[in-house]
Parts: C-alpha cells; structure tokens; sequence
C-alpha cells in the first residue's frame, strides 16, 4: 500500500462537500472503561469491563468563499435542524490510494475564526459530533 497524502482530501456532510478545505482532524473512536472491581477481584487487582465507544468530534477548517459549502454547513446549526444527523463522509488521498472515514453526525459547530491583518485568509471551522459506529476503510 502506498502512503496516503492529503492532497485530494474532501469532506461531505449531509450532502454538501465543503470547499477550501486546509486541514482535517477525523473523529477518534476510544472505548471507555468500567470499573468492576470488588472485594473478591484476584490479586487485589483492579478490573475492568470494556464500556462504551465514544467518536470524539472531527473538525475541520476552510477558507471562506472558495465553494459554497460553508454556507449549507452554517444552515445546519438553525434551530429547526439543530438535532437533525447528517451523513458524513471524509475522503483521505486521491481515489484508489487513499481511504474514507463516514458516519451519522450532528454538525455542532460553525466557526469564523480570528482575522488577522495582512496576506490572510478568512478561515473558518466546522465541527461534527459522530453518533453511532464510526467507518474506517484505507485502500
């Protein structure tokens, strides 16, 4: 397999592929833990039992203006949709040497970030919380 690169990556969420893209973290998926420790445990050892997985958050960043994604993206945070889950899908690499991470989210967050003087962009960021099972695939 070769090594995937960012070049090419692209974000869908709900339908909409958001434009400008400059950086991506993907969810992270991490089990939690459960103590089920008792007077009886072997060895005075602690024990554990595996809890539940929690996906973290994927974020991600783009320059305002280039596509028209971050407004479909900014209309999913109105009240009427606020709790609506969106298909979320990110495509890492160029097609047959990359790979996907797609989930059920709720877009939680859409940010214009700080503006600087000078030879700048205006970026902004977007925030999805996975609900459910998390896909990895890596060709």
């Amino acid at each position: 397999m070769a090594a995937v690169t960012t070049q090419g990556s692209s974000i869908t969420i709900g339908g909409t592929t958001l434009g400008g893209l400059t950086d991506i973290t993907p969810p992270s998926a991490t089990r939690g833990t459960i103590d089920i420790t008792n007077l009886g445990s072997d060895d005075n050892a602690k024990e554990y039992a595996a809890g539940m997985v929690d996906g973290g958050e994927m974020s991600a960043t783009v320059i305002v203006g280039v596509g028209a994604g971050i407004n479909a993206v900014a209309a999913m945070l109105d009240l009427a949709s606020a709790s609506a889950e969106q298909a979320c899908s990110i495509s890492l690499g160029a097609a047959g040497i990359g790979g996907s991470v797609s989930f059920q989210g709720i877009v939680t967050k859409c940010q214009v970030d700080g503006i600087a003087t000078g030879d700048n962009t205006v970026k902004a960021t977007v925030g999805v919380k996975p609900v459910g099972k998390i896909t990895f695939a890596f060709d």
